[in-house]
């Protein structure tokens, strides 16, 4: 839901990352369509798409990169240790509803979709990760729920959504994730994957000076470049204000880069976050604080 803090609890994932970015032993893929969350922290960035088809390409060379990370692996090593040479790689996608519900081109969502759950259900163990956010919880609107094991429900609209999100019981077990106050942005119901009681948390507030200041002393080892994508100028915007791809171009990374920037694994849950935008303020109570 918008103003529930979802803009926090992404940057406070992307911030905990900070130091084995910047040794560059994790990177971050990051996929923003609608071009105001993540594009503000761009250099911390190793890959970087905004459109439905640079989405595309950079989540199909996600795929690619976890295939050839298996190859190598089979027969020999069950684990990985992250390194310069083998970074963990998070996939983070803000908005994953437009690739999978919303875009206009029925083959983009299919191949997105697709390469989405090869990522949840193969990846964690070569090293791959995806965070992925969206608003609208239903299952027509994202069919992989049940493939993100760790789960992250900020305010909802509804009752029903609760499980929707946090999966059967959850509510039951005292998620009541729609009951949060509209005016404590950040507060959140976490289901761990292994454990069936949601736990209350906080996300804290990560604002534009915060990430400038992420951004400055902190960056990818290798940061993202751009390459002009061939939208289509006939787009428009959708109704809930995302982009779809119109007149303005998309970036992300050349595939080459993407997929030879690092050949390792480590292991890691994927996320799925149901929230809106980021808030104007810090949660408050005595709730759990994640994202330091």
């Amino acid at each position: 839901m918008t103003g529930s803090g979802k803009g926090s609890v992404i940057w406070s994932a992307i911030r905990a990352m900070l130091p084995a970015l910047s040794t560059g032993t994790a990177q971050v893929w990051a996929i923003d369509p609608k071009r105001m969350e993540l594009s503000y922290g761009r250099p911390l960035f190793a890959a970087y798409a905004d459109t439905g088809e640079t989405a595309l390409e950079l989540l199909e060379a996600a795929v690619a990169t976890m295939h050839e990370r298996a190859a190598r692996y089979a027969g020999t090593k069950r684990g990985h240790t992250p390194s310069v040479d083998d970074p963990f790689i998070v996939v983070v996608v803000d908005e994953v509803a437009f690739l999978t519900a919303y875009h206009p081109d029925r083959d983009v969502r299919r191949r997105a979709e697709n390469a989405l759950a090869t990522l949840t259900s193969q990846g964690r163990s070569v090293g791959l990760a995806v965070l992925a956010a969206l608003q609208d919880p239903r299952k027509e609107v994202l069919n992989l729920r049940n493939l993100f094991p760790d789960k992250i429900a900020l305010r909802l609209d509804e009752a029903s959504q609760v499980d929707m999100v946090l999966g059967e019981g959850a509510r039951e077990r005292g998620a009541n994730a729609h009951l949060i106050d509209p005016d404590l942005p950040g507060v959140a119901f976490v289901r761990l994957e292994g454990s069936p009681a949601p736990v209350r948390v906080r996300a804290a507030y990560v604002s534009d000076d915060d990430i400038d200041h992420m951004t400055a002393t902190h960056t990818s080892t290798t940061p993202a470049t751009d390459s002009a994508s061939s939208a289509d100028s006939a787009g428009s915007a959708a109704s809930d204000g995302s982009a779809t791809d119109s007149a303005t171009s998309g970036h992300t990374v050349p595939l080459t880069t993407l997929a030879g920037s690092g050949d390792g694994a480590t292991v890691a849950s994927g996320m799925a976050a149901s929230a809106g935008s980021a808030p104007s303020g810090d949660a408050a109570g005595s709730d759990a604080e994640v994202g330091h």
